[in-house]
Protein backbone atom coordinates (compact mmCIF):
# COMPACT_ATOMS: atom_id res chain seq x y z
CA UNK A 1 0.00 0.00 0.00
CA UNK A 2 1.19 3.38 -0.69
CA UNK A 3 2.99 5.52 2.36
CA UNK A 4 0.74 7.95 3.73
CA UNK A 5 1.89 11.66 3.42
CA UNK A 6 1.95 14.06 5.94
CA UNK A 7 0.24 17.15 5.72
CA UNK A 8 0.70 20.58 7.41
CA UNK A 9 -0.61 24.31 7.16
CA UNK A 10 1.84 27.43 7.57
CA UNK A 11 0.64 30.18 9.30
CA UNK A 12 2.46 33.17 9.66
CA UNK A 13 1.75 35.46 12.43
CA UNK A 14 3.93 38.63 13.32
CA UNK A 15 2.36 40.98 15.57
CA UNK A 16 1.98 38.63 18.29
CA UNK A 17 4.64 36.57 20.35
CA UNK A 18 4.15 33.16 22.12
CA UNK A 19 2.95 33.67 25.76
CA UNK A 20 3.05 30.29 26.96
CA UNK A 21 2.98 26.77 26.18
CA UNK A 22 -0.17 23.75 27.87
CA UNK A 23 0.41 20.27 27.42
CA UNK A 24 -2.59 18.65 25.58
CA UNK A 25 -3.92 15.04 26.35
CA UNK A 26 -2.17 11.71 26.14
CA UNK A 27 -1.70 11.09 22.39
CA UNK A 28 -3.99 8.09 21.27
CA UNK A 29 -5.79 6.03 18.62
CA UNK A 30 -9.64 5.93 18.61
CA UNK A 31 -9.83 3.02 16.38
CA UNK A 32 -10.23 0.85 19.25
CA UNK A 33 -13.23 3.05 19.93
CA UNK A 34 -14.32 2.75 16.22
CA UNK A 35 -14.14 5.83 13.97
CA UNK A 36 -16.24 8.47 13.44
CA UNK A 37 -18.17 10.03 9.86
CA UNK A 38 -15.52 12.20 9.76
CA UNK A 39 -12.54 10.15 10.65
CA UNK A 40 -13.52 6.50 9.71
CA UNK A 41 -10.01 4.87 10.29
CA UNK A 42 -10.08 6.04 13.50
CA UNK A 43 -6.93 7.84 12.84
CA UNK A 44 -7.45 11.05 14.45
CA UNK A 45 -6.00 12.28 18.39
CA UNK A 46 -5.51 14.98 20.37
CA UNK A 47 -3.20 17.63 20.08
CA UNK A 48 -0.12 16.99 22.21
CA UNK A 49 0.04 21.34 23.29
CA UNK A 50 -1.56 24.25 22.87
CA UNK A 51 0.06 27.38 22.55
CA UNK A 52 -1.37 30.59 23.78
CA UNK A 53 -0.62 33.79 22.00
CA UNK A 54 -0.33 37.14 23.47
CA UNK A 55 -3.42 38.17 21.24
CA UNK A 56 -5.44 35.65 23.15
CA UNK A 57 -5.42 32.90 20.61
CA UNK A 58 -4.82 29.53 21.39
CA UNK A 59 -3.50 26.97 18.43
CA UNK A 60 -2.96 23.56 18.75
CA UNK A 61 0.42 22.20 17.82
CA UNK A 62 2.49 19.44 17.03
CA UNK A 63 5.77 20.88 17.52
CA UNK A 64 7.02 24.58 18.85
CA UNK A 65 10.46 25.57 17.36
CA UNK A 66 11.71 28.25 19.53
CA UNK A 67 14.21 30.70 17.74
CA UNK A 68 16.23 34.03 19.84
CA UNK A 69 17.67 36.60 18.02
CA UNK A 70 20.93 38.65 19.54
CA UNK A 71 20.53 42.47 19.54
CA UNK A 72 23.83 44.31 20.62
CA UNK A 73 22.24 47.81 21.63
CA UNK A 74 20.39 46.94 25.00
CA UNK A 75 24.20 45.33 26.32
CA UNK A 76 26.27 48.55 25.47
CA UNK A 77 23.48 51.45 26.05
CA UNK A 78 25.61 52.63 28.83
CA UNK A 79 28.59 53.27 26.79
CA UNK A 80 28.51 57.29 25.90
CA UNK A 81 27.72 57.12 22.07
CA UNK A 82 29.81 60.01 21.84
CA UNK A 83 32.84 58.74 22.89
CA UNK A 84 31.97 55.11 21.88
CA UNK A 85 30.80 54.80 17.73
CA UNK A 86 28.55 52.32 16.81
CA UNK A 87 28.57 49.96 13.77
CA UNK A 88 25.10 49.38 11.85
CA UNK A 89 23.90 46.55 13.89
CA UNK A 90 24.05 48.53 17.46
CA UNK A 91 27.50 47.15 18.50
CA UNK A 92 30.33 48.91 19.80
CA UNK A 93 32.24 49.92 16.34
CA UNK A 94 36.01 48.11 16.63
CA UNK A 95 38.82 48.03 14.36
CA UNK A 96 40.61 44.80 13.41
CA UNK A 97 42.45 44.55 16.82
CA UNK A 98 39.22 44.31 18.46
CA UNK A 99 39.67 47.43 20.18
CA UNK A 100 37.34 50.33 20.20
CA UNK A 101 37.05 53.30 17.95
CA UNK A 102 36.42 55.47 20.63
CA UNK A 103 37.93 55.72 24.30
CA UNK A 104 41.63 56.90 23.27
CA UNK A 105 42.59 52.77 22.21
CA UNK A 106 42.49 51.59 25.65
CA UNK A 107 39.32 49.77 25.68
CA UNK A 108 38.82 46.50 23.57
CA UNK A 109 35.28 44.84 23.03
CA UNK A 110 34.78 41.37 21.74
CA UNK A 111 31.94 38.93 21.29
CA UNK A 112 27.74 40.20 21.13
CA UNK A 113 28.97 43.49 22.23
CA UNK A 114 30.99 43.99 19.27
CA UNK A 115 30.32 45.55 15.42
CA UNK A 116 33.46 44.33 13.65
CA UNK A 117 34.93 46.18 10.52
CA UNK A 118 36.23 43.22 8.70
CA UNK A 119 32.37 42.53 8.53
CA UNK A 120 31.70 44.85 5.62
CA UNK A 121 35.32 44.50 3.53
CA UNK A 122 34.02 42.58 0.44
CA UNK A 123 37.04 41.27 -0.06
CA UNK A 124 37.11 39.28 2.94
CA UNK A 125 35.04 35.30 2.96
CA UNK A 126 34.23 36.40 6.69
CA UNK A 127 31.87 38.30 8.49
CA UNK A 128 30.36 38.66 11.71
CA UNK A 129 27.30 36.54 13.17
CA UNK A 130 26.90 36.90 16.70
CA UNK A 131 27.53 32.86 16.93
CA UNK A 132 29.55 31.39 20.18
CA UNK A 133 32.41 30.37 18.44
CA UNK A 134 33.03 33.69 17.34
CA UNK A 135 32.31 35.28 20.93
CA UNK A 136 35.07 33.25 21.60
CA UNK A 137 37.71 33.37 19.00
CA UNK A 138 37.28 37.36 19.19
CA UNK A 139 37.41 37.40 22.67
CA UNK A 140 41.00 34.74 22.59
CA UNK A 141 42.27 37.28 20.10
CA UNK A 142 41.58 40.67 22.16
CA UNK A 143 43.29 38.99 25.44
CA UNK A 144 46.00 38.36 23.18
CA UNK A 145 46.43 42.10 22.04
CA UNK A 146 46.14 43.53 25.05
CA UNK A 147 49.11 41.83 26.78
CA UNK A 148 51.15 42.24 23.59
CA UNK A 149 51.46 38.99 22.24
CA UNK A 150 49.28 39.49 18.47
CA UNK A 151 48.57 41.95 16.46
CA UNK A 152 46.51 42.76 13.65
CA UNK A 153 48.83 40.62 11.36
CA UNK A 154 48.14 37.74 14.19
CA UNK A 155 44.03 37.68 12.78
CA UNK A 156 44.63 33.77 12.34
CA UNK A 157 42.10 31.70 10.48
CA UNK A 158 39.55 32.70 12.68
CA UNK A 159 39.25 35.49 10.51
CA UNK A 160 39.88 34.34 7.17
CA UNK A 161 36.72 32.79 6.44
CA UNK A 162 33.16 32.28 7.66
CA UNK A 163 32.86 28.75 9.08
CA UNK A 164 29.70 27.26 11.10
CA UNK A 165 28.20 23.56 11.72
CA UNK A 166 25.24 22.69 13.27
CA UNK A 167 22.58 19.87 12.90
CA UNK A 168 19.30 20.16 11.59
CA UNK A 169 16.86 17.51 12.30
CA UNK A 170 19.40 14.78 12.83
CA UNK A 171 21.56 15.94 9.56
CA UNK A 172 24.68 18.05 9.94
CA UNK A 173 24.75 21.29 8.50
CA UNK A 174 27.96 23.28 7.35
CA UNK A 175 27.67 27.32 6.31
CA UNK A 176 30.85 28.35 4.56
CA UNK A 177 31.99 31.72 3.28
CA UNK A 178 29.39 34.34 1.69
CA UNK A 179 27.00 31.10 1.59
CA UNK A 180 23.62 33.19 1.50
CA UNK A 181 25.10 36.25 -0.71
CA UNK A 182 26.29 38.41 2.10
CA UNK A 183 28.21 41.57 1.39
CA UNK A 184 27.41 40.67 -2.68
CA UNK A 185 24.30 42.63 -2.42
CA UNK A 186 25.81 45.60 -4.50
CA UNK A 187 27.51 42.92 -7.09
CA UNK A 188 25.76 42.64 -10.24
CA UNK A 189 23.38 40.27 -10.50
CA UNK A 190 24.68 38.49 -13.81
CA UNK A 191 27.54 37.76 -12.06
CA UNK A 192 26.60 35.82 -8.94
CA UNK A 193 25.25 32.27 -10.07
CA UNK A 194 24.63 29.39 -7.50
CA UNK A 195 24.85 26.09 -8.32
CA UNK A 196 22.78 23.26 -5.95
CA UNK A 197 22.12 18.88 -6.05
CA UNK A 198 19.96 17.07 -3.96
CA UNK A 199 19.68 13.43 -3.52
CA UNK A 200 18.18 10.94 -1.30
CA UNK A 201 19.35 7.74 -1.59
CA UNK A 202 21.53 6.25 0.24
CA UNK A 203 21.39 9.45 2.52
CA UNK A 204 19.91 12.65 2.10
CA UNK A 205 22.02 15.01 0.43
CA UNK A 206 22.03 18.58 -0.10
CA UNK A 207 24.82 20.85 -1.26
CA UNK A 208 24.61 24.49 -3.06
CA UNK A 209 27.40 26.81 -3.92
CA UNK A 210 27.22 30.14 -4.76
CA UNK A 211 30.15 32.05 -7.36
CA UNK A 212 30.98 35.31 -7.89
CA UNK A 213 32.70 35.83 -11.59
CA UNK A 214 33.66 32.12 -12.02
CA UNK A 215 34.85 32.28 -8.44
CA UNK A 216 33.13 30.10 -5.24
CA UNK A 217 32.27 32.41 -2.60
CA UNK A 218 30.14 30.26 -0.01
CA UNK A 219 28.61 26.59 0.67
CA UNK A 220 25.83 24.91 2.08
CA UNK A 221 26.33 21.65 2.72
CA UNK A 222 23.37 19.26 4.57
CA UNK A 223 24.67 15.82 5.18
CA UNK A 224 28.00 14.15 4.81
CA UNK A 225 28.80 15.51 1.85
CA UNK A 226 32.31 15.04 2.86
CA UNK A 227 33.35 18.19 0.57
CA UNK A 228 33.71 20.88 3.36
CA UNK A 229 37.67 21.19 2.93
CA UNK A 230 37.64 21.24 -0.53
CA UNK A 231 34.95 23.72 -1.01
CA UNK A 232 37.08 25.88 2.05
CA UNK A 233 40.13 25.40 -0.08
CA UNK A 234 38.04 26.55 -3.05
CA UNK A 235 36.87 29.44 -1.19
CA UNK A 236 40.09 30.74 0.13
CA UNK A 237 42.37 29.71 -2.99
CA UNK A 238 40.00 32.22 -5.64
CA UNK A 239 40.24 29.44 -7.98
CA UNK A 240 38.45 30.24 -11.75
CA UNK A 241 35.58 27.84 -11.91
CA UNK A 242 33.76 28.86 -15.02
CA UNK A 243 34.72 26.01 -17.15
CA UNK A 244 33.04 23.59 -14.64
CA UNK A 245 29.59 25.45 -14.69
CA UNK A 246 27.13 23.09 -12.78
CA UNK A 247 29.42 19.85 -13.17
CA UNK A 248 30.91 21.20 -10.35
CA UNK A 249 28.26 19.66 -8.19
CA UNK A 250 28.34 16.40 -10.42
CA UNK A 251 28.34 13.28 -8.07
CA UNK A 252 30.17 11.32 -10.92
CA UNK A 253 33.18 13.57 -10.89
CA UNK A 254 35.46 13.30 -8.07
CA UNK A 255 35.91 16.96 -7.15
CA UNK A 256 38.04 16.29 -4.17
CA UNK A 257 40.05 14.66 -5.89
CA UNK A 258 40.60 16.75 -8.62
CA UNK A 259 41.26 19.80 -6.21
CA UNK A 260 42.72 18.29 -3.81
Amino acid sequence: PPTPVNTFRLRLVTDCALAALEPGATPVRHGSCGGSDDDPEGLRRPWPATALLTDGTRLDVDLVVAAAGVDPAPCVDWLPLDTFPRGADGGVAVDECQRALGGGGSVFVAGDAASSCRSDDPSHHWFQMRLWGQARASGTYAARVMVGEADELALGFNFELFTHTTSFFGQKVILLGLYNGQKLEHEPPADVVMYSRSEYDPAPVFIRVLLLRGRMMGAVLIGDTGLEETFENLILDGIDLSRFGAQLLDPDVDIEDFFD
